[in-house]
C-alpha cells in the first residue's frame, strides 16, 4: 500500500477528521505541530489518538522542527506522497518534497508565489492578466513610495495571511501611516502568521460591479480548483455575500447561481492564475473580482477554501480532504461533483475589540433548521480582535437547502438567534 506523509501544523482540518479519510488510501505518516491555538478547541489526545489508530504519529513542538522530523520519518518509513493541509506549511512542505524526491506535488516557487500576494501579483503581471498597480511595504520607509506608486483608493493588506486578517481601506496618507501602524501592533497576535517578517502589499483598489443583480450578494466568487499532473479542474464557483466593512468575509454559497457564461469566465480568469504561478498539483482557492471590464484575481490559495470541504459533505458525496490526498498520491481525483441542492458558510465576525462580555444562542442557533454544522473560535471572557478577521473570534456556520433563498433565511435567523457583544 502507498504511504502518505502528512505535514499538519496550524489551521487545515483536525486529525480526527483527516486521518481515518487519508488511511482509506493507504498507510500514514502525521509530522504534527503541537500548537497552543485559540482559533479552534482541539483534544490533545484525541488528536493523538486518531493518528495512532491508523499510522505513525511524530510530535513536533514548532515549526523549525518540522523538516529534520519529516526526513527521519522518511528515512524510517518512505513515503509515495505528502501533503500539508496548513497554509503556514506550504513552503516547507514543497521543501521537504523536493528533497525526498517526491512528485505529485507543487514546485517550491509556487509555493512560494502562492504564500506572498505581492509575488501573486508579478507573476499574473508577467502573464499579461488584468492586475492592479502594487508596492510591497517592509519598513515605514515604504508608506510615502509605495502611495506614490499606487495611488488612491488602495488597499493594505499582508503580504501572507487570510480570513479578512489586517486588511485595510486607504483613502489618503494619513490613512496608509495609521492603519500601518494598527497592522503591525496586531500582526504578532495572529496564530497564523507567527514567525513571519510584517510584511504588507499596498494595492489599488479595484472598481467591481454587481454581476447578481442581487444585493445580497458580494462583487466577487471564488472558483474551487484540483490540479492533478498539471491538469486544471474546476470544482465549482462560489457566490460571496456581501462583506462587512473593511473588506470582512461574511459568508460563501455554492453552487453559483451566476449564468454559465459568468460561470465560464471566472473559471477562465482561475485558471489563468494557476498556470501564471506554476501550479501542476493539489488544491487552490482562487479569489476573483467581478469588474466592469471582466474577472480581475484578488488572490490564489494554495488551500481548499476554509468551509468548502464542510459544505461539500453537505450537499454532495465527495470528501474533499480526500481527494486532494489521492493527488498527492497519484491517484485520479474527482473532479466533477454533483450537487444536491445548495450549500453555505457564513461567518459572524468580532463586534470589535476587546473582551467577550456576552455570547449566547450558539445551542439554540445549531438546532435551527437547515444548520449543520457550527465552529466556535471564542468564548466569553476571551480577547478578540474584528481586525484580524476570522482569526480574530469567530463563528462560522455551515447550512445547507434546497435554494439559495432558503440559505439566506436560515443565516437571518442565526444571526437573530446568536448575541455577541464585546466590551
Amino acid at each position: 500500500m502507498p504511504r502518505l506523509l502528512m505535514i499538519k501544523g496550524f489551521g487545515g482540518p483536525a486529525a480526527t477528521i483527516f486521518a481515518p479519510l487519508f488511511a482509506e488510501l493507504g498507510e500514514l505518516s502525521v509530522i504534527y505541530e503541537r500548537t497552543e491555538t485559540t482559533f479552534l478547541d482541539l483534544d490533545p489526545a484525541a488528536e493523538r489518538e486518531a493518528v495512532e489508530a491508523v499510522g505513525a504519529y511524530v510530535e513536533v513542538g514548532s515549526p523549525e522542527e518540522i523538516p529534520a522530523a519529516a526526513l527521519a520519518e522518511a528515512a524510517e518509513r518512505p513515503p509515495d506522497g505528502i501533503i500539508t493541509l496548513s497554509e503556514p506549511l506550504l513552503r516547507t512542505t514543497a521543501e521537504i518534497a523536493r528533497e525526498l524526491g517526491l512528485s505529485h506535488t507543487n514546485p517550491v516557487e509556487t509555493a512560494r508565489i502562492v504564500t506572498d500576494k505581492y509575488e501573486q501579483r508579478e507573476a499574473l503581471r508577467r502573464v499579461g492578466m488584468p492586475t492592479p498597480r502594487h508596492a510591497r511595504i517592509s519598513s515605514a520607509a515604504d508608506l510615502d513610495p509605495a502611495l506614490e506608486a499606487v495611488g488612491l483608493p488602495a488597499v493594505l493588506k499582508p503580504a501572507f495571511g487570510a480570513g479578512s486578517m489586517l486588511i485595510f481601506e486607504v483613502d489618503s496618507a494619513a490613512d496608509l501611516h495609521r492603519h500601518y501602524g494598527e497592522a503591525i501592533e496586531r500582526h504578532c497576535r495572529s496564530e497564523l502568521v507567527r514567525g513571519t517578517d510584517p510584511v504588507f502589499d499596498l494595492e489599488q483598489r479595484i472598481p467591481s460591479e454587481d454581476w447578481h443583480g442581487d444585493e445580497r450578494f458580494g462583487n466577487y466568487v471564488s472558483v474551487e480548483v484540483l490540479m492533478a499532473g498539471g491538469a486544471f479542474h474546476a470544482l465549482n464557483v462560489s457566490d460571496r455575500t456581501r462583506q462587512l466593512p473593511p473588506f470582512r468575509e461574511t459568508g460563501l454559497l455554492l453552487p453559483s447561481s451566476l449564468p454559465p457564461d459568468r460561470r465560464t469566465e471566472l473559471i477562465d480568469a482561475a485558471r489563468g492564475a494557476c498556470e501564471a504561478i506554476g501550479a501542476t498539483d493539489g488544491p487552490f482557492h482562487v479569489e476573483v473580482m467581478t469588474t466592469p471590464d471582466g474577472p480581475v484575481v484578488i488572490e490564489i490559495n494554495g488551500r481548499v477554501g476554509g468551509s468548502i470541504p464542510y459544505i461539500y459533505e453537505q450537499i454532495t458525496d465527495v470528501e474533499l480532504f480526500r481527494e486532494t490526498a489521492k493527488i498527492a498520491l497519484g491517484i485520479e481525483p474527482i473532479t466533477a461533483p454533483e450537487f444536491d441542492g445548495h450549500g453555505g458558510m457564513f461567518n459572524i465576525h468580532a463586534p470589535g475589540e476587546g473582551a467577550v462580555t456576552k455570547l449566547e444562542g450558539l445551542d439554540a442557533a445549531r438546532e435551527l433548521p437547515g444548520v449543520r454544522q457550527m465552529m466556535v473560535a471564542v468564548h466569553e471572557g476571551d480577547r478578540v480582535s474584528s481586525m484580524l478577521g476570522l482569526l480574530g473570534g469567530m463563528i462560522r456556520v455551515i447550512a445547507a437547502a434546497p435554494t439559495v433563498d432558503e440559505l439566506f433565511a436560515i443565516r437571518e435567523r442565526v444571526m437573530e438567534t446568536v448575541s455577541y457583544e464585546v466590551g
